[in-house]
């Protein structure tokens, strides 16, 4: 069995490429070591994050030193986490952020806050809950039948739920303050459900239902409006 005890304190130096410092003995035995040569492939790869982390921040990466031991990798592991974790706080931040497309499927799924088949009634509920108007959509063989509002960040939601005599149903969420992305009808997908995203002139709307072509009659209706 190879006696890997006198090269390790040796292997921080080798992986740092300070040979000169190493005796010949040890540069021999981890080109033979499978073992040690995994350390010195470990310390470079750890040498190299924290390098890059660093940068990023603008200071002076930090240097592991001494044996390279498991505990010490795992050490110096977790001091790269948290550098790194410090670079990318922003970039989480964004990724993070609310989805609105996303909180309207949420919605579309919740009790109805006001249910009425009046759409001046509804109307009337959401213009005193988001303080806007509701966009006047009127669906052939649907009628309205309740509203409710929710908020995604900053993004205000004000989902509206038609039915059809056959079943069918329809749910609209505006999203207000969002500025279309876009022009025409997007395709999209939420936690398994198939959805449209409406970029129109009166506003941005989540259209979800209970089959495909009344999605798509709600979409031309909303862009005629």
């Amino acid at each position: 069995m190879i006696d890997c005890a006198p090269h390790r304190e040796f292997l921080a130096a080798v992986a740092d490429g300070e040979t000169s410092l190493v005796p010949t003995a040890t540069l021999d035995h981890v080109s033979t070591c499978p073992d040690c040569s995994r350390e010195v492939s470990a310390h470079q790869m750890l040498t190299a994050r924290l390098h890059d982390a660093a940068s990023q921040l603008g200071t002076p990466a930090p240097r592991v030193i001494g044996v390279v031991s498991a505990r010490v990798r795992a050490i110096a592991a977790a001091a790269a986490a948290v550098i790194v974790l410090g670079v990318g706080g922003a970039a989480w931040f964004a990724l993070t952020r609310p989805d609105p497309v996303q909180a309207a499927v949420n919605a579309s799924s919740q009790p109805m806050q006001v249910e009425s088949s009046d759409p001046a009634v509804v109307s009337q509920w959401c213009r005193k809950a988001s303080g806007h108007e509701l966009p006047a959509i009127r669906l052939d063989g649907m009628q309205m039948v309740g509203a409710r509002m929710d908020r995604a960040g900053s993004t205000g939601i004000v989902t509206v739920v038609y039915a059809a005599p056959s079943g069918e149903r329809v749910s609209v969420g505006w999203l207000e303050g969002q500025v279309p992305g876009g022009s025409g009808v997007d395709d999209a997908q939420r936690s398994g459900h198939e959805l449209l995203v409406v970029h129109s002139r009166v506003g941005t709307a989540v259209i979800m239902g209970s089959s495909a072509d009344a999605m798509w009659q709600t979409a031309a209706a909303i862009e005629s409006a």
